[in-house]
């Protein structure tokens, strides 16, 4: 069966996996030049001061957990550009914070390590991938300053909102699970159920994937038609409506490989054409991977993948 599309996607990921080698962290210990600006751990110095803006928020036990991005350091009372598109990972119990928020914050950096043994997990690689250099810890949000509207924002509170409603309304273990599954807030989910979700090997539910995106977009594309919308109507309104709730979730890669195969399925509709699966899944593939190579060197690209093309 002829499928170019397909394998021009599939040529253009094999061309993306040889120019682009795998990503190796530099552990660099003297912040004497601005492009050397990863400190060291070492307990003599431990604690930077940092100014940021707040990327991605996640509400977890206790707190709030913060992706730093468009980060710099302040030394002597100026800020020094930190490495292009670095990023730090902080957990603070100061929830009052939102997507969009400049914030300084002080604290230890700690970078990510190594494995040690064949088959351990590489926290090193894995978060390099995300450009995420390190840590900070025994932080202290020392100012905030809040930005006016955007929608990120919004779908946050919402999100937020939806969280609270379910801790009022359930107990606190089927909250959190529920939280997980429709929100994508596993990081209020107790130890002891994620591990009962992956012993059971049905741990794919806590993910937002396809499985939302079938029951969501092509429910409500459903609904649409029925009640009488012209097929590019209820496609721009279903299509919109998933693009908002994966933007509310966290655009995760699994997310945005069902947003982009779901968003093929609306066009295909639209204009009357067969959906071709392995064509879907490749296009998907190829426009992650161009927008961020280092989604090659992801465990979650290839399972999320691998799953669709198994099928």
């Amino acid at each position: 069966m002829r499928r170019p599309l397909m394998w021009c996607c599939i040529g253009l990921l094999i061309l993306m996996a040889l120019i682009h080698p795998v990503r190796k962290w530099k552990r660099i210990s003297s912040p004497e030049k601005p492009e050397d600006l990863i400190l060291s751990d070492d307990d003599q110095e431990p604690f930077i001061t940092v100014r940021g803006t707040a990327a991605q928020c996640s509400e977890v036990s206790g707190g709030v957990r913060l992706l730093l991005d468009h980060i710099s350091i302040i030394q002597n009372d100026s800020e020094i550009s930190l490495l292009s598109g670095e990023k730090l990972l902080i957990t603070t119990e100061y929830q009052d914070i939102m997507p969009g928020d400049r914030l300084m914050v002080s604290g230890k950096f700690v970078s990510y390590r190594p494995s040690t043994n064949p088959g351990q997990f590489d926290m090193q690689s894995y978060y390099s991938a995300g450009n995420v250099a390190g840590m900070l810890q025994k932080e202290k949000v020392l100012q905030k300053d809040s930005p006016g509207f955007s929608l990120k924002r919004f779908l946050y509170m919402i999100r937020r909102s939806f969280r609270k409603s379910y801790i009022q309304i359930l107990p606190e273990k089927p909250a959190g699970i529920i939280s997980a599954i429709s929100l994508g807030e596993k990081g209020a989910m107790e130890q002891e159920w994620k591990d009962v979700f992956q012993e059971g090997g049905i741990a794919h539910i806590l993910a937002i994937s396809g499985l939302h995106i079938t029951l969501l977009g092509m429910g409500l594309y459903t609904v649409l038609r029925r009640i009488g919308l012209f097929p590019g109507t209820a496609a721009v309104t279903s299509g919109g409506g998933i693009f908002l709730y994966i933007t509310m979730t966290g655009f995760s890669i699994s997310s945005c490989r069902s947003l982009i195969m779901f968003l093929l399925w609306l066009g295909a509709q639209v204009w009357g054409r067969k959906y071709d699966l392995l064509t879907a899944v490749s296009l998907a593939a190829a426009f992650l991977v161009s927008n961020r190579t280092d989604n090659l060197y992801l465990a979650s690209f290839w399972m999320s993948f691998g799953a669709v093309v198994s099928m």
